[in-house]
């Protein structure tokens, strides 16, 4: 059987049909290395601009009320207060508001409250407490888009005093 111009001018178009597929192929494997090594170079850039602020405050426990569920202890909340000094003669205040989910776990939501504005902060915490990290979940004025997270350590149970440090992370570097 012999070839006729029809089948060699098909062969010809599979073939420049083939090699541009290969250049396409070639082209988007190039971009998707290029776009991925731009998006690294991004993130990194804007994780370079966030620089982290520390605030360490030791609080202690000044009232503290409980609004029972009639369950004894899981659905109850308890609302604490806790106050700091901020510095010499400067005080600050935490608001806190905890639903105990059982016996051994509560939620906790709180707002660490200083003179320039508010942060708010929440945990899930492990009944008794000892240890405990928070979510910092946002803040107001000075602290408006902080983002973080708050390290707890009980040091005393009597009166319940707790040494803290913020670990805050502002939006694009402020």
């Amino acid at each position: 059987m012999g070839t006729n111009a029809n089948d060699r001018g098909a062969t010809a178009r599979q073939a420049k049909r083939r090699r541009f597929i290969w250049i396409a192929a070639a082209i988007g494997v190039t971009c998707l290395i290029s776009g991925g090594t731009i998006a690294i170079a991004s993130s990194a850039s804007a994780g370079d601009q966030n620089r982290v602020h520390t605030i360490h405050i030791v609080t202690t426990l000044t009232s503290n009320a409980i609004n029972s569920a009639g369950f004894g202890g899981p659905g109850d909340v308890v609302a604490q207060v806790f106050t700091f000094e901020v510095s010499p003669g400067v005080t600050g205040h935490i608001a806190a508001s905890s639903t105990k989910d059982s016996n051994s776990e509560q939620l906790s939501h709180v707002a660490f409250v200083f003179p320039d504005g508010q942060i708010d902060a929440q945990a899930a915490i492990t009944l008794p407490p000892s240890h405990f990290v928070a979510a910092v979940i946002g803040g107001t004025e000075a602290y408006n888009g902080v983002g973080g997270e708050v390290v707890n350590n009980v040091i005393s149970t009597s009166p319940l005093t707790i040494d803290r440090t913020l670990y805050l992370i502002y939006p694009n570097g402020d």
